[in-house]
């Protein structure tokens, strides 16, 4: 079982789950999140007393903060899991930028 709930204040939008986020769960949560998130307002998801993240839940979250949906947490056990993601998302990002891609391709001596 989960709660979502939603408030909005100081511009930003938070979405707070309690309860479990596992796989029978997360198209709501996303949908729910993408609703805010078409709003033009910062988005947050709080967990909140979550005792439960499933890959698929580990999985959502990967997505949504790719998506700059900013994920806290309270609690040791989803504190952890939401770090671990934040810092491979980190990692993501600093290897597109470091593998030349935001370099232009040159090809031969021009001058």
């Amino acid at each position: 079982m989960f709660r979502l709930s939603k408030t909005d204040a100081n511009g930003a939008t938070v979405l707070t789950l309690e309860g479990q986020l596992v796989g029978e769960y997360t198209t709501f949560i996303e949908e729910s999140c993408n609703a805010a998130l078409s709003n033009d307002r910062r988005v947050a998801l709080q967990l909140m007393n979550v005792s439960t993240i499933d890959e698929a839940g580990r999985s959502l979250l990967r997505k949504l903060a790719r998506q700059g949906i900013e994920i806290r947490a309270s609690g040791i056990y989803t504190s952890y899991v939401v770090k671990s993601i934040n810092a491979m998302n980190e990692d993501a990002a600093i290897s597109r930028v470091g593998n030349g891609h935001d370099r232009p391709n040159r090809i031969g001596n021009h001058g």
